[in-house]
């Protein structure tokens, strides 16, 4: 009897998940390609696709050494404030990925953004892509 009720529920989840439509957000990447000489640098602004609290920064190429720092944070268009967590980065590695939590009130589809870049004690370059 049990086995009948699993089988019968397991068939509808099965036909349910492929009659049902997903829907994923497209997220739009944008490319950075910055020098950073001890102060901070942004992206070109750009508009959010969704209204996920998360920003996420891909570094493809950077001449970081082993005792390298680096900020990463999602600033406002005006360059004022940061709206997202700050995440530093300590050393030498690549390519690598994160993310960045955006504060409350922030993180509305369709609000543009900028990308912050700051090296702490080294001139850098810096380029990978990221998503508001």
């Amino acid at each position: 009897m049990f086995n009948k009720h699993c089988k019968k529920v397991a068939l509808i989840m099965a036909l349910s998940m492929m009659t049902s439509v997903t829907a994923f957000a497209a997220k739009k990447e944008f490319n950075f390609n910055v020098v950073v000489e001890r102060i901070s640098k942004y992206s070109a602004e750009n508009p959010k696709s969704d209204n996920e609290g998360y920003a996420y920064v891909t570094v493809e190429k950077a001449n970081l050494k082993n005792d390298s720092a680096v900020e990463y944070a999602v600033s406002n268009i005006d360059r004022t404030a940061d709206v997202s967590t700050v995440y530093e980065f300590d050393g030498k590695i690549k390519p690598y990925k994160d993310r960045l939590k955006y504060k409350n009130g922030y993180a509305r589809k369709g609000k543009k953004y900028r990308l912050r870049i700051k090296s702490l004690n080294h001139n850098l370059q810096i380029s990978g892509r990221w998503n508001s």
